[in-house]
């Protein structure tokens, strides 16, 4: 289990990690990121850590990416994403990274969507959201994505759910049991995890 940057000393965005020890039940220090990030996406694949995006200490919205390896303990670089953004969200689907939503440089909430190809260091525009979402969560059932939840552009919560299915790199809007509001997040999560481990 692993913690890394976020906020220190009110918004100051900070490059330090951690990593809980299951042998001795505690927490270790591990080398920092090369930039310091707050709002940011973090995701495991292929056993390493990626670090997407976010806002530094100087609240730049940023589109740089770095990843970590356990092994030499050590941060490297990774292909920028094309769009800054922070308060987005990231998952694995397939062995390829996704991020989706998010506030871009000038504080909008965008519907952009990319996908990260480890294997060439690449990242790719792909089919954009319905809605514009930051602070969405992502999940992942039956080979798709869901998109869950968030805001919109005047900072209203976004009372729906969409899913990406990448064979025809098309989102469509779904209804995932009940209507959607804030207070209902978690079970609308808990009904979709109970839905992908029924198959």
């Amino acid at each position: 289990m692993y913690c890394v940057g976020g906020e220190k000393h009110g918004d100051a965005a900070t490059r330090s990690g951690e990593v809980f020890d299951l042998e001795h039940k505690a927490w270790m220090p591990i080398s920092p990121m090369k930039t310091a990030r707050a709002n940011f996406a973090l995701v495991a694949l292929d056993g390493s850590l990626y670090a997407l995006g976010g806002r530094n200490t100087q609240g730049h919205v940023l589109s740089c990416c770095e990843v970590y390896d356990p092994a030499s303990e050590q941060w490297g670089p990774a292909a920028s994403m094309h769009v800054p953004r922070l308060h987005h969200a990231g998952c694995v689907l397939d062995g390829l990274i996704y991020v989706v939503g998010g506030c871009n440089a000038t504080s909008e909430s965008v519907k952009s969507v990319e996908r990260y190809h480890p294997a060439v260091d690449v990242w790719r525009m792909v089919r954009p959201m319905v809605q514009r979402r930051t602070e969405c969560t992502l999940n992942i059932a039956h080979g798709k994505l869901y998109a869950i939840g968030g805001y919109d552009i005047y900072g209203d919560f976004v009372n729906s759910s969409e899913c990406y299915l990448p064979e025809g790199d098309h989102w469509e809007e779904v209804q995932l049991g009940s209507p959607m509001s804030s207070p209902n997040i978690e079970r609308q999560l808990k009904h979709l995890q109970a839905s992908s481990h029924k198959r």
